[in-house]
């Protein structure tokens, strides 16, 4: 009896358990909620304090009348490593245009195989206009057709011979007019302060930062629709996973009043706070043009972001009049304009966040073949060497980019070329161009690269004769058992047969042909 009354108390004690267990999360919750609701007071203290100052905030996060944020186009680049440029080629035929079967036109698709065959790059290919597949506007110039995305107005690419291992694609989406306002938009409507209930309490969301979180979100949706376009039709090694399909973005933004990115120094700059929203009032790299007055460029640190989601900026008033502008393309367009002379540079300055993109993918690789080095089991040698199998298509790209870049980087001028047209923005005394101390910086990171690319390998090739060596012994070792086994069943069967006749000579004859065998197996 007592045992059964012990047995029900153990099971009404891992009843109790497991219904404590399951229902943990939602007592939880509950708690939370509570202690938050306990606070409400605190709540409406808080947000009668700063709803007394929104209208005050509202007034100076607001552009004023005669202001004008523009949100003209965006740029992404792609790169196509060896390992890419197949899928490259059979993608760029989808882009079709009547000028490609005029005779002595050649194919995008050939231009790239041809030039991915010299001893250095340089060469581009305008792919000219792309207009969306419904699009049934007349065009002054020839165009390509592709799906774009409905609030892209047209879109121009052009290809990059860089080095003969990196081919790299830029495209401008240039945005309808209902796009181009939505930054302006989300400056000038008016907010209210509102709770947000946080896991460990609450946080008041100001106007200032709901037009900051508008802003960003602007932004990030259309970096994430230019990426999908590259996902979708034209994708490459960003694409394929480098910075988890992360593209290098880079969009133009004009103002019609304000100054972006004023001198810190300067004392009569007018400064407002809807700039700090727009991230066009401070930067640690800011870089103006020198062939158009009044485009500048923010750029982050070397190595930390840099070439990533860009900024160029300038002053309506600042820049030469749009009509002056149609010699490039044939549309009266500022973005045409800005295309056709800064892509070359665009493409440049992607480089850095390809290089980072394979820095981390060679640490992520370098720290799971270690952790499948030491995990114990007896699939575990196969299993690394299938991810370093996987991984050589991988380590032929690293292994070629940073050896190109290293090659061409030596020719500073040339190679950086188009960078010399920026200058830094503020004149502390160091007025070098943006091609001096991004080119140091990409080279530095490609001979990194390459040796932490070379360390791996040799590691790697060290840890595969590891490998053959232990499989080795472990193969002879069965081989030594299989045969004392069958030596063992002969024996058995020659007494079992023919134990009458059995003699100690012939029996030591059969075990010295086992021992013989054994010695000629391990080669004593």
């Amino acid at each position: 009896m007592s045992g059964k009354r012990l047995d029900a108390t153990n099971s009404r004690l891992m009843l109790r358990t497991l219904i404590q267990r399951a229902t943990k999360p939602l007592r939880n919750t509950w708690e939370r909620r509570s202690s938050v609701h306990s606070r409400a007071e605190d709540y409406a203290d808080t947000l009668n304090f700063h709803r007394k100052n929104d209208a005050i905030v509202n007034a100076e996060t607001t552009p004023p009348e005669d202001e004008n944020v523009d949100f003209r186009c965006m740029w992404a680049v792609e790169y196509y490593t060896p390992s890419h440029v197949e899928h490259l080629i059979e993608c760029l035929s989808k882009l079709k245009s009547k000028e490609d079967d005029l005779p002595g036109r050649i194919s995008p698709g050939s231009w790239v195989r041809n030039t991915r065959q010299f001893s250095s790059g340089g060469s581009w290919l305008n792919l000219g206009r792309i207009r969306s597949d419904d699009d049934r506007r007349l065009w002054p110039m020839p165009y390509r057709t592709a799906q774009l995305p409905k609030s892209v107005d047209h879109a121009r690419g052009t290809i990059y011979s860089v080095t003969p291992s990196l081919t790299c694609v830029v495209i401008c989406f240039v945005f309808d007019d209902q796009v181009r306002t939505r930054l302006d938009y989300a400056l000038r409507k008016p907010r209210r302060t509102f709770i947000r209930t946080l896991s460990s309490g609450y946080q008041p969301v100001t106007p200032y930062w709901q037009k900051s979180e508008d802003i960003h979100q602007v932004r990030d949706e259309y970096r994430n629709l230019a990426a999908n376009w590259f996902r979708e039709n034209l994708p490459g090694a960003f694409c394929s996973g480098l910075h988890e399909g992360r593209l290098p973005t880079y969009e133009l933004v004009t103002l019609r009043k304000a100054e972006p990115f004023p001198d810190p120094m300067a004392t009569d700059v007018f400064r407002a706070d809807y700039l700090r929203i727009l991230d066009l009032m401070s930067s640690t790299s800011v870089w103006r043009s020198t062939d158009t007055p009044g485009l500048k460029m923010s750029l982050g640190n070397f190595g930390i972001d840099s070439g990533y989601d860009v900024t160029f900026v300038a002053r309506e008033d600042e820049i030469d009049n749009e009509q002056s502008l149609e010699l490039y393309g044939g549309m009266p367009e500022l973005p045409n304009y800005v295309d056709s002379e800064y892509s070359s540079a665009i493409a440049l300055m992607a480089i850095e966040p390809l290089l980072d993109g394979y820095s981390k993918g060679l640490n992520e690789f370098r720290d799971s073949v270690e952790i499948s080095i030491r995990r114990r089991s007896r699939h575990r040698p196969f299993l690394t060497l299938e991810k370093i199998v996987e991984n050589s298509a991988y380590d032929v790209d690293v292994a070629a980019v940073s050896a190109d870049i290293l090659s061409h980087a030596e020719e500073t001028y040339r190679f950086w070329q188009e960078l010399t047209k920026f200058k830094p923005s503020y004149d502390w005394g160091n007025q070098d161009p943006l091609a001096k101390p991004f080119g140091f910086a990409v080279n530095n990171h490609a001979m990194r690269l390459r040796q932490a690319d070379q360390a791996l390998r040799d590691h790697l090739t060290q840890y595969g004769s590891l490998i053959a060596a232990m499989e080795n012994v472990k193969t002879q070792r069965q081989v030594f058992c299989l045969t004392i086994f069958v030596a063992a069943v002969a024996v058995a069967t020659f007494l079992a047969t023919d134990l009458a006749s059995a003699s100690l000579a012939e029996l030591l004859k059969i075990w010295r042909s086992v021992l013989g065998l054994i010695q000629d197996l391990f080669g004593r």
